[in-house]
């Protein structure tokens, strides 16, 4: 799927429909992987937004480890990041909205004037 349309992929949850086509199990809803998933039915800008986000969370948060937030923000991103590699994570509500209150929290909180900046 990604090889006949890896621009502008093949249009939103397309697996569950063209995946039989393209060799998949017929009755498998989606790749069971995210990257593939998303590049597959949104194309690569999605691809390179999704790994965008993993690599700038990891990116801000591990440096940062006196900040008890900025480093569960990171971590948080990168576990979803390994359990999308095995199935998709993104439909289920239970798994995509304790990370992302953990993400976004972690990374937009007020700091206070004595927590000061921890950046190396």
């Amino acid at each position: 799927m990604i090889v006949a349309e890896p621009v502008f992929g093949q249009g939103f949850n397309a697996f569950a429909v063209l995946g039989p086509r393209y060799g998949a199990t017929d009755g498998l809803a989606t790749a069971h992987n995210e990257l593939i998933d998303l590049w597959s039915s949104s194309g690569a800008g999605a691809a390179a937004g999704y790994l965008a986000i993993v690599a700038g969370a990891a990116a801000a948060g591990f440096p940062r480890r006196t900040d008890p937030w900025q480093l569960a923000a990171a971590a948080a991103v990168v576990a979803f990041f390994m359990a999308s590699s095995f199935n998709v994570q993104s439909p289920f509500i239970a798994v995509t909205a304790p990370t992302w209150v953990v993400v976004g929290y972690g990374i937009g909180r007020p700091r206070s004037a004595t927590e000061g900046d921890s950046s190396p």
